[in-house]
């Protein structure tokens, strides 16, 4: 048997680790939180075999690679190139969706290339290109292959529909009296309407659609001045010469806005925007060039709108009830060996034009799996952290039966989890432990399941004690007496229709279900935004509850921060405690800095061939990416001159290497700091 053998591995919080992993096996890695699983997986395994993988390549491409990062360990040995599957590496985009992650449309896109015949008066010869709306002989020309194209929503900024414009029914109304990105003061937009034969005075929702269509749109029946203020105010400014204001038509709130944001991709205007189906393409993506091919009596915006187990259905309908080429036989075959993978991955209810921006992390990471299992290659290393993360037990069993089947096509496959059924299909066992972070970083038990011994390490393994039910979790059902309710009702949304769900206050409340079965259509598509007092497009829906309800907090799936310089110091604010410490030193002082030469976001003081990342990412392919540490700072973020400042013999970036618990007593007694940890 061959092994993977990784010896003193320092990386993060593991403590000289050295264990031996048979290849081409299931491995299971468990342990509490922090215990350095991800560390021994992904930064020591995971990163020398990228390394291994790129040692390989030509001379060219390894002296631009020589720098990547390597981890802290003394060698890992039998090492194979690495494909690696963490928890936050793949996003979806609105460029891809279920049928390009999972390569079906692209066999789709072959097929209609081949085999399509064209029903119109199409001057193209049909291509994979011409059925790729990320190619620009296919895209819609409209949306540019998106499906969807942007428009000002009124229902956005009518805040207050009862009341009147006059009273405060626009929310873009400042106190002055100007309408916001409508050129007009509140008493010029009266005029306006007196001119169109009504009153500014009735309330919004008393309006007809002409009226409401005359503030919206513009109207040409009366020539007014355009601008905040009038011509005697502005002939009071000290040192401005006045001249006349512009003069013209009354044009409408949202055909400024739409001016200005064809201009300029305006932020604040976006707020007041929304998405719908590109009326060109109908959503399809296309152009009509490409819609005008049909193979089997459908284009191929008809075949991509089906979900997996419709498109199977359908594919199977064609092979075995009409007359098909060889060459057509083949393609619908390899679709159906793929389609069987990803049915036993729990996603059979997408549909192929999904975009995979709404795909949970767990379903993008599905997907995945499901093209590395029909890929059919071997001898690689794939490492997975958590991948049963979001799926519903159902499909537990099915996920970990294709991770045994890709180990056994002679690759090997080391899985982090910490659910207890995939013990069972494991061949081999690693704990850490025993605890977390300082307290972590040490390998409990490595074994096959038979082959575990009870030893005074391997007794102090909380995941075996679970495991083997020598520990278990305790309920205590609680029932609340005189309960409160959250009530939200007529909810349509995806796969939601005039649902009625009601929710306890001041109580947890959980939300199960299969995958795809409308958790998340509930919770983020209506309950969110209905308590945030945001309507909801095209929607009837609306909520009640007893009115106690303060603040709406949404925490999804997305690592915390707006990107990968977000760490938790930053994120609790800590980091800007800590650079007021910095900046108020008395050397500090001397030199002039102030708190943002602390900052790695900032110029000041931060590394700049780096830019205060400490390493440089590049992408290799479907191997993922690898980070090459900066050689100016030695990954250190700051500039030489910004680490000479010291608090408590420390330099800004040691602290920030510090753990938590390191960093509370490291700050003890500083009263604006250790409220923050």
């Amino acid at each position: 048997m061959m092994f993977i053998e990784v010896n003193g591995a320092r990386e993060h919080n593991l403590k000289s680790v050295s264990v031996r992993i048979p290849k081409n096996r299931f491995i299971l890695v468990t342990g509490v939180s922090g215990s350095g699983k991800s560390s021994l997986v992904q930064n020591v395994i995971a990163n020398q075999g990228q390394s291994l993988y790129l040692s390989q390549l030509n001379s060219r491409a390894r002296q631009y690679f020589s720098r990547i990062t390597k981890p802290e360990v003394d060698s890992v040995k039998g090492l194979s190139p690495v494909v690696a599957l963490d928890q936050v590496s793949y996003t979806g985009t609105i460029r891809s969706t279920v049928g390009t992650l999972s390569e079906l449309y692209d066999m789709l896109r072959l097929l209609f290339a081949r085999y399509s015949h064209s029903t119109g008066n199409q001057s193209s010869i049909p291509s994979r290109s011409l059925f790729s709306f990320n190619l620009p002989e296919g895209a819609c020309p409209a949306c540019r292959g998106l499906g969807r194209e942007e428009y000002i929503d009124s229902d956005t900024f009518i805040t207050k529909p009862e009341r009147s414009v006059m009273d405060g029914a626009i929310s873009l109304t400042n106190p002055q009296g100007y309408i916001i990105y409508s050129q007009v003061t509140l008493d010029v937009l009266k005029q306006v309407c007196e001119a169109e034969g009504f009153s500014l005075d009735k309330p919004w929702n008393e309006l007809s659609s002409r009226e409401q269509n005359v503030i919206l749109y513009g109207s040409p029946k009366l020539k007014i001045a355009f601008g905040k203020h009038p011509l005697e105010s502005r002939l009071k400014w000290t040192g401005i010469t006045a001249k006349p204001r512009d003069e013209g038509y009354y044009k409408g709130m949202i055909p400024v806005m739409e001016e200005i944001l064809k201009r300029d991709r305006n932020k604040n205007i976006l707020k007041y925007t929304r998405s719908r189906k590109c009326k060109s393409c109908e959503g399809s993506r296309l152009n009509r060039e490409a819609l005008g091919f049909k193979w089997k009596a459908n284009n191929i915006a008809w075949w991509a709108g089906l979900t997996v187990s419709e498109f199977k259905e359908n594919l199977t309908r064609v092979i075995t009830q009409t007359a098909i080429e060889e060459g057509e036989k083949i393609i619908i075959q390899s679709m159906l060996r793929r389609i069987e993978a990803i049915e036993k991955l729990g996603l059979d209810y997408l549909s192929l034009d999904r975009e995979s921006s709404t795909l949970s992390s767990g379903e993008i990471k599905r997907l995945r799996l499901s093209t590395i299992i029909q890929n059919s290659l071997s001898g690689l290393i794939y490492t997975l952290d958590e991948p049963t993360a979001g799926l519903h037990p159902r499909d537990h069993e099915n996920l970990l039966q294709i991770m045994r089947e890709v180990s056994r096509m002679g690759n090997t496959m080391i899985v982090i989890d910490h659910k207890n059924i995939g013990f069972d299909y494991a061949d081999f066992w690693i704990e850490m432990g025993p605890g977390a972070g300082y307290n972590g970083g040490q390998i409990l038990a490595a074994a096959g399941r038979q082959e575990l011994i009870p030893n005074p390490t391997v007794e102090k393994s909380l995941s075996l004690a679970y495991l083997t039910g020598k520990k278990t979790i305790s309920r205590k059902p609680v029932q609340p007496a005189d309960p409160i309710w959250i009530t939200a009702r007529k909810i349509d949304v995806n796969n939601l229709h005039n649902v009625t769900a009601g929710f306890m206050a001041r109580r947890l409340n959980i939300i199960c279900g299969v995958s795809g079965a409308g958790k998340s259509s509930l919770l983020s598509g209506a309950l969110y935004p209905l308590l945030s007092e945001v309507k909801i497009p095209g929607s009837e829906a609306e909520i009640s509850h007893d009115g106690s309800i303060q603040k709406v907090i949404w925490i999804d799936q997305k690592p915390i921060g707006r990107n990968s310089r977000s760490n938790p110091a930053t994120y609790t604010k800590l980091f800007d405690r800590i650079r007021d410490l910095f900046g108020s030193l008395p050397e500090a002082k001397a030199r002039g800095w102030d708190k943002s030469y602390f900052s790695f976001n900032v110029d000041s003081g931060r590394c700049p061939e780096c830019q205060g990342a400490g390493a440089i990412e590049t992408g290799i392919g479907y191997l993922g990416s690898v980070e090459i540490e900066c050689e100016s700072c030695q990954g250190k973020r700051y500039t030489g001159e910004t680490l000479e400042i010291s608090y408590r013999n420390k330099n800004i970036h040691e602290i920030l290497e510090m753990e938590v618990d390191e960093a509370l007593h490291f700050f003890r007694g500083e009263k604006k700091v250790e409220p923050y940890l």
